[in-house]
């Protein structure tokens, strides 16, 4: 796998491939980011998409290396979920439920279980201040070292450790509620 810096400064020097293969290295993270707060996965998969149309945009002006890379790209992805839940506070739609298909349809008490359990995590996650919010989705939803979580939320490592700590022990509480 080449160096992120090295694909950083290629994409920024316009080349479509060193881009591509910044797409496929973090394309499921930003996913995992949004669907952990999104719960249409189909929209989840288009804002993660759309992350990287900005980022190709502003891209040919950036010039540093790989972990400031993955900051502004987390960064952009947390404005775009900030601007989409103010969008659907506004225009509220209430989502149709996916249908599964017939031939393959898994068993229908695992579907009810798995989305209960979802919905408690969603809501406990609602809970939990901004900050602790973030830095748990981007550390576990969206896989990023303790390192990369500061610099995308422009935070020192030590207050990264300390509101996963402290958002950890708070959603273990929530989740043991009633």
């Amino acid at each position: 796998m080449e160096p992120l810096d090295d694909l950083v400064r290629r994409a920024a020097d316009g080349d479509a491939e060193a881009f591509a293969a910044l797409f496929e290295r973090f394309y499921e993270p930003l996913y995992r980011y949004f669907a952990a707060r999104i719960p249409d996965r189909v929209e989840a998969e288009d804002m993660a998409a759309a992350v990287f149309v900005e980022v190709a945009r502003g891209l040919p002006g950036f010039h540093s290396g790989g972990a400031a890379f993955i900051g502004w790209l987390f960064t952009v992805a947390r404005h775009d979920l900030a601007d989409a839940h103010r969008h659907h506070r506004r225009h509220r739609v209430d989502p149709v439920a996916e249908v599964p298909e017939p031939e393959a349809a898994p068993d229908v008490a695992e579907q009810v279980i798995g989305r209960l359990e979802a919905h408690r995590l969603r809501a406990a996650l609602n809970r939990l201040t901004g900050d602790q919010r973030d830095v748990v989705l981007l550390k576990f939803a969206a896989g990023l070292s303790n390192e990369e979580v500061a610099r995308a939320l422009g935070k020192p490592v030590s207050a990264v450790k300390s509101l996963q700590h402290r958002a950890l022990a708070a959603l273990h509480r929530l989740l043991e509620e009633p």
